[in-house]
């Protein structure tokens, strides 16, 4: 893997290549979370990129990771230099999905990629599919509204931040942690992002979208991919859906607020072989119990077919 940094609009984004032997699939764009970064995906997406034979390129968004931080970011919205500074709009994802991420996909000569998101990158995944061309989507948890159970769960990680450890588990994969938790935390816990809503921008994404949602997720439920559901053009009569269950497995070690202060181990092929295994147990299970279950109710049966012949025969005579 291979760690360079682009300039995009005056803004130096780190960025880091995985190569693939082909290049004959549409490379993956990895787009983290709200308080993610390179460092943070960890080693996720290698493993990803050689499970699907393809190559891959991950970038932290202005503010997280390496990339160059924001002036006063929690300051009345500004420009300094052509640059913007001060606290994030409640249309920052918008901005990222229709003007940084075009620029930067054109400076990399990707014209049609597999983008992958997770959370707020999940978000700007289907937002830049609404406009641009895109082989897919695979959005992990994404945001299409917003939700109580969300600005309760980004209320409780403000106090972590504030008063617990947060700031030094995030100070291991950003440059500057306040940046990066406060330009997300200020921004949906803002009022007027209550109104942040991209339903109706996801009807007009023309390619496939895998959409995926922990059950037990404390920033967002299953209404978001329910809304998903009939809003895309590519979806309306090529579209399965089914729910499995996968073991994600969570390390001590700590991570963003968005993992409930848990880095998450993101084995997501051994969980579907896991997934996998679970169902052919069970299978075996039924077989197994069934073998036993029969065997017995037909010894039941005749055990009660003769004391029924007995007591007959008994009052007979």
């Amino acid at each position: 893997m291979r760690l360079t940094n682009i300039n995009v609009h005056g803004i130096v984004l780190e960025v880091r290549h995985i190569a693939s032997p082909s290049s004959a699939h549409a490379p993956i764009v990895f787009l983290h979370e709200g308080l993610g970064s390179v460092a943070m995906w960890r080693d996720w997406p290698a493993e990803v990129c050689r499970a699907t034979g393809r190559a891959g390129w991950v970038y932290s968004r202005r503010g997280f990771g390496q990339s160059d931080g924001i002036a006063d970011v929690r300051g009345e919205p500004s420009t300094r230099n052509g640059l913007r500074c001060g606290r994030l709009a409640p249309d920052y994802m918008h901005d990222e999905a229709w003007t940084t991420l075009p620029t930067l996909l054109q400076q990399l000569q990707i014209e049609r990629p597999v983008l992958l998101g997770h959370s707020d990158g999940a978000s700007i995944a289907l937002l830049h599919a609404s406009r641009f061309p895109v082989q897919a989507c695979v959005v992990m948890a994404p945001h299409v509204m917003v939700e109580d159970i969300t600005l309760r769960a980004i209320a409780q990680a403000r106090e972590a931040f504030e008063q617990g450890d947060l700031r030094s588990r995030l100070a291991r994969y950003h440059a500057n942690a306040d940046c990066a938790f406060w330009q997300w935390n200020d921004a949906w816990l803002n009022p007027a992002f209550r109104d942040f809503d991209i339903r109706d921008n996801c009807r007009h994404i023309n390619a496939p979208v895998l959409a995926i949602q922990g059950l037990d997720d404390p920033y967002g439920g299953m209404a978001q991919i329910e809304q998903i559901k009939g809003r895309i053009q590519y979806m309306d009569s090529r579209t399965d859906y089914a729910t499995i269950t996968v073991d994600l497995r969570e390390t001590k070690d700590g991570g963003s607020g968005e993992t409930a202060g848990q880095e998450i181990n993101w084995g997501f092929v051994d969980s579907l072989k896991y997934a996998g295994w679970l169902a052919v147990q069970s299978v075996n299970f039924v077989i197994v119990s069934l073998g036993i279950i029969i065997p017995v109710l037909l010894i039941g049966l005749v055990v009660f077919l003769l004391a029924y012949r007995l007591v007959r025969r008994l009052r007979n005579r």
